[in-house]
């Protein structure tokens, strides 16, 4: 990856809300709701200065909260036996658990509170949001090398903004000054499957099956089944959502009849309100997958499928926290 620059993984993004006058009390407020948000989703940060002093802060980072086990047997005897210290047993550790990561999720996020002069008589809170990928961590770190196609790396960088847009939702009503984007895109040689073995791993066997059939269509040219069968796969992951929800009763009508997929994707935003913004795009991923299943004279390009498809594909069934 030594031709890969971190800027060409960092998303960023600028919203904004008006206010006419600068109030430290309102840059509270906005680290609040910061910090609600981010510990909620698993981050933590090491900057106490607004807790301990009651300052506002006007950037602060959080970090992922790795999972790591519990030293080992053997570790915890190489440290009794002085062959390894507590700091040696923690990095082992850390690396360990950067090892089992997945590469897309955040792993720092730095924000940026500013209040200036959006325009002509207009002025206001600007916030910036950066985001630092597990995938420059663990290159970093553990000097990881992984098997980086344009597939994969649209993935990586589709999951962050939708995590940036989820933090934009917090504040209602803002206004979008930078749409979230990697600083710099980065252009890759598409390799011949969609879904790469670390994703497909961490989702159920079911849906899995769907996505490694829909690998082999697209790595054969066959891009009409390969719609189809990503369709199915998300078929399959709301019927799944419906019955963990305990909404099973909900997929078929007073005459046992199962619903229609469109049918399916209404009730699911009134059960989980938060997938909305997904499930605009996945409602794009069923119209390629209907055309190609129905319309025999339907065209669809790779293109379709590495940059339209598989990224809202990838975000939605991440978002829809199978169990």
């Amino acid at each position: 990856m030594s031709e890969i620059k971190d800027v060409n993984f960092k998303v960023v993004a600028k919203f904004w809300f008006r206010e006419d006058k600068f109030d430290q009390t309102k840059i509270s407020l906005i680290n609040n709701i910061i910090s609600e948000y981010m510990l909620k989703q698993g981050f933590y940060n090491d900057d106490y200065r607004y807790t301990l002093l009651n300052r506002p802060l006007f950037e602060t980072e959080f970090y992922i909260r790795l999972t790591h086990r519990t030293p080992s047997v053997t570790m915890r005897l190489q440290k009794l036996l002085g062959f390894k210290s507590q700091e040696e047993i923690e990095n082992s550790l850390e690396f360990e658990s950067l090892r089992n990561s997945l590469d897309d999720h955040p792993y720092k996020v730095t924000f940026w509170v500013n209040f200036e002069k959006i325009r002509e008589n207009v002025s206001g809170y600007v916030i910036k949001i950066e985001i630092e990928p597990i995938i420059l961590i663990k290159k970093r770190k553990i000097h990881y090398k992984p098997k980086l196609n344009q597939t994969k790396y649209n993935n990586i960088i589709e999951y962050n903004k939708a995590f940036i847009n989820n933090i934009i939702a917090c504040f209602g009503g803002a206004g979008i000054l930078e749409e979230p984007k990697a600083i710099e895109h980065l252009e890759l040689k598409q390799s011949n499957y969609l879904f790469e073995d670390e994703f497909l791993l961490v989702i159920s066997k079911d849906i899995r099956e769907c996505l490694i059939e829909a690998n082999k269509c697209y790595s054969n040219e066959c891009n009409r089944a390969t719609s189809i069968m990503i369709r199915k796969s998300l078929e399959i992951a709301i019927i799944k959502k419906f019955y963990q929800t305990g909404n099973e009763s909900r997929l078929y009508t007073e005459s046992g009849e199962e619903i229609s997929l469109n049918l399916k994707l209404k009730i699911l935003r009134e059960i989980i309100p938060k997938m909305n913004k997904y499930i605009k795009d996945i409602e794009i991923v069923k119209w390629f997958g209907d055309n190609n299943a129905h319309d025999p004279n339907s065209i669809i390009f790779a293109r379709d499928i590495e940059h339209n498809i598989v990224p809202k594909t990838r975000a939605f069934l991440m978002n829809l926290e199978l169990k």
